[in-house]
């Protein structure tokens, strides 16, 4: 059981369950499976997209506003997502599956002029504005994964990659202590595996 939804008297199972991590890890995959089971077991579900100021994708505009200014659409992006989408879904009784969440804004740092002090101080501010996730997912992958699942798109090399995934480790156990119930998923598994292993935690804490 995770505290008691922000304005009510009534404490709430893992309903707010977010995924992130590295790219070509299985995320997307495995929550389109984990979608279709909740649909045939007849669950009331939603799936949410983080990033996204209502149609407009916020990582399409890096380079064409200021470092800073991006970087803060990111994070109004998310409380634009917790008042618009998550809030209603949790007083509805509804689970959320989200595709990328807060843990993406912390951990990928493809900025060339944002002050690392300021986007430490808004991170710490934001984990504290935003709604956390009951149940968060980190998928993690080796980089030799990252390599046989190129499609194409620009390959970070392996010192970035693994900075990222340590960044997204970092910031997961810090989202621990503040109560959510972290999961570390090994994205290079094969998918089956990865689906059955997701499953079963969402089962046991749903």
């Amino acid at each position: 059981m995770r505290e008691l939804l922000e304005g009510t008297n009534v404490a709430r199972k893992s309903r707010f369950i977010a995924f992130d991590g590295m790219d070509r890890a299985g995320k997307t995959t495995v929550i389109s499976a984990i979608a279709d089971d909740l649909s045939v077991r007849g669950s009331s579900f939603i799936k949410a997209s983080g990033g996204m100021l209502r149609d407009t994708r916020v990582a399409d505009l890096y380079g064409k506003f200021p470092d800073e200014i991006v970087y803060m659409w990111f994070w109004q992006s998310h409380r634009l997502l917790d008042i618009e989408i998550i809030t209603p879904a949790l007083e509805a009784d509804q689970i959320i599956l989200c595709d990328r969440y807060m843990l993406s804004n912390m951990a990928f740092n493809f900025w060339t002029d944002l002050d690392p002090a300021f986007q430490n101080q808004m991170a710490q501010i934001y984990i504290k504005r935003c709604i956390l996730p009951d149940l968060q997912f980190i998928f993690i992958a080796p980089y030799t994964t990252f390599k046989e699942r190129d499609d194409g798109d620009t390959v970070l090399d392996e010192a970035n990659y693994n900075r990222i995934m340590s960044t997204y480790l970092e910031w997961g156990r810090r989202l621990e202590l503040e109560g959510t119930t972290v999961q570390v998923i090994d994205g290079s598994m094969p998918v089956q595996v990865v689906y059955d292993e997701v499953l079963s935690i969402i089962d046991r804490e749903v």
